[in-house]
């Protein structure tokens, strides 16, 4: 307020002869000045305007490279609502304008042309991409220019149970692959996968796990992993292994292509598949972040696997941003030889908290196909979110267990949404698709693969 106030004073005095009697100052410049110091006092509040949202600073928080971090104003504060601000600006430019004609502006490191965007990066302090975006808007040619912000995304739950065939010591046997009634469930409420293992299994096609990470080492996955076409997307090199803590992308990697008939741990639905490990939500990550995976290798890659989402919560809606759109648009029409490419999403488990999928921009998607979870007696599973509006695959629960590690023990959890990966064989050979419609006013059936 009181900078608000001094600023005020100030202009008006400005437009005083008597203090400045060879000064004179429009009516239209004298709002503008006021404007820009309006803007100037709000940002040393730490108050940001992106998007057509307002954002707080939080001053108590700071990033691992000293970013500052924000939430919407008026937003639950936690982990879900947290966003960092990054030293990249998205801009959209006209035709006729290129990228490479903003690189020579004051403080640009690089400017990367995305089609009819551009994403520019500045050098300077936490609070670069602020003024840079300032700079970049009154450039000719540039319809918009926004700092960029970063997320983290989230895994969706997997289960360790590792054994396929039902025993009294395993109550938790992959009934998902063929379920025959052992320990209460239903007989044939499963993927109705293993009588086409006689006649196909996988072979030629690449799963993209695009997650945490990829154990590449791991036994039960070793011999389907290919590690020439790989990528961190977080670090920014050709090695997707995870962290310590980071195992939610192996468990979807088994779910889906864990090597078959080897006498170890699981079977995955098509166990001859090719998996490649896509990093990505190890790390907060921008829409260009994003964008980046879902075009990688889009030639070669024909299905991208992607168990996670936006925060389990009734609170806004994620969804992808105008380049990560774009990039899924591209890959859906031209990858796979013009097939396109095949993209999974998990539906979410917000069940107990309000969510529904329908929030999750990336499930309800008419470019992905959207799965959720039932349990082995055929009913949808109480944690899943559930799809009111629109329609998903409904789909058994999975298992996955991820390699011990020296210094931690295997984690363990409870099943949401892996199970998606299990339509893989059903996908890639074209013969039984659903596809997840975004518009409220249509109600259709859910797709019960059987």
């Amino acid at each position: 307020m009181g900078c608000s106030l001094f600023c005020a004073f100030t202009l008006v005095n400005l437009s005083t002869s008597e203090h400045h009697p060879n000064l004179v100052v429009s009516t239209a410049m004298r709002f503008a000045l006021f404007l820009t110091f309006l803007s100037t006092c709000a940002m040393l509040r730490g108050q940001v305007a992106i998007g057509g949202k307002q954002f707080v600073r939080s001053m108590a928080e700071a990033g691992t490279k000293g970013e500052w971090v924000l939430y919407e104003k008026g937003a639950p504060q936690n982990e879900g609502t947290r966003r960092w601000l990054t030293n990249r600006v998205l801009v959209e430019l006209q035709p006729g304008k290129a990228a490479a004609d903003l690189r020579g502006l004051a403080g640009v490191v690089k400017a990367e042309a995305r089609g009819k965007y551009a994403v520019v990066e500045f050098a300077g302090n936490a609070d670069a991409a602020l003024t840079g975006a300032k700079t970049l808007q009154k450039q000719p040619g540039v319809r918009f220019a926004e700092p960029m912000l970063a997320r983290q995304l989230f895994g969706k739950a997997v289960p360790n149970d590792p054994f396929f065939a039902y025993n009294a010591a395993n109550a938790g046997y992959q009934w998902h692959l063929q379920n025959t009634g052992q320990n209460g469930g239903t007989v044939g409420v499963d993927v109705n996968v293993v009588p086409a293992w006689d006649a196909y299994k996988g072979t030629g096609i690449r799963i993209g796990i695009v997650d945490d990470g990829l154990e590449v080492t791991h036994p039960d996955l070793v011999t389907n992993v290919d590690t020439t076409n790989d990528r961190d997307f977080n670090g920014l090199d050709d090695d997707p292994s995870p962290g310590e803590k980071n195992f939610h992308g192996t468990a979807c990697a088994g779910v889906a292509a864990a090597r078959g008939n080897n006498g170890l741990g699981v079977s995955g639905s098509a166990p001859e598949a090719t998996i490649v490990g896509l990093k990505l939500i190890a790390a907060p990550t921008t829409d260009a972040d994003e964008a980046d995976a879902f075009g990688f290798k889009k030639d070669i890659i024909h299905i991208k696997s992607n168990s996670w989402g936006p925060y389990d919560s009734a609170y806004g809606q994620g969804g992808p941003g105008p380049l990560s759109l774009a990039a899924m648009q591209d890959a859906v029409t031209n990858g796979r030889g013009g097939k396109g490419t095949i993209f999974l999403w998990a539906a979410g488990n917000g069940n107990y908290s309000g969510d529904d999928s329908n929030y999750d921009g990336w499930a309800n998607s008419p470019l992905a196909i959207a799965v959720s979870a039932i349990n082995e007696k055929g009913p949808r599973r109480i944690t899943a979110s559930p799809d009111r509006t629109s329609s998903s695959a409904l789909h058994p629960a999975v298992a996955m267990k991820a390699s011990p590690r020296p210094t931690a023990s295997v984690p363990s959890v409870t099943t949401k949404m892996a199970a998606r990966s299990s339509i893989l064989i059903s996908a890639t050979s074209t013969t039984q698709m659903a596809s997840a419609a975004p518009h409220p006013p249509r109600r259709p059936s859910p797709v019960w693969l059987r």
